[in-house]
């Protein structure tokens, strides 16, 4: 996905509306003229746990980026057994 060409206010809700489509293994390569370390940032906080991101090129000119993803959304992932905390048993 090349973000050159994308205006600066659309580019981080487009890649987040990109990455929620993936499903877990997939990935998707952007393409930017600037290092975006912001919008890593960003996806780290608000998709913690669920993403790789791997630099492919790193400037000067143009940085590329493989973001996949790795993990369901928390609130998809299955509970393991006996983690739901709003059950306590009596021994």
């Amino acid at each position: 996905m090349d973000l050159r060409p994308i205006p600066h206010g659309r580019r981080h809700g487009l890649v987040f509306e990109t990455f929620d489509k993936l499903a877990v293994g997939e990935s998707f390569i952007i393409v930017n003229d600037h290092d975006p370390s912001p919008l890593r940032m960003q996806m780290e906080f608000m998709r913690h746990g669920e993403l790789s991101w791997v630099y492919l090129e790193q400037g000067p000119e143009d940085f590329r980026v493989e973001i996949k993803r790795a993990a369901l959304p928390a609130s998809e992932r299955p509970k393991a057994s006996g983690s739901d905390p709003s059950v306590f048993t009596r021994f």
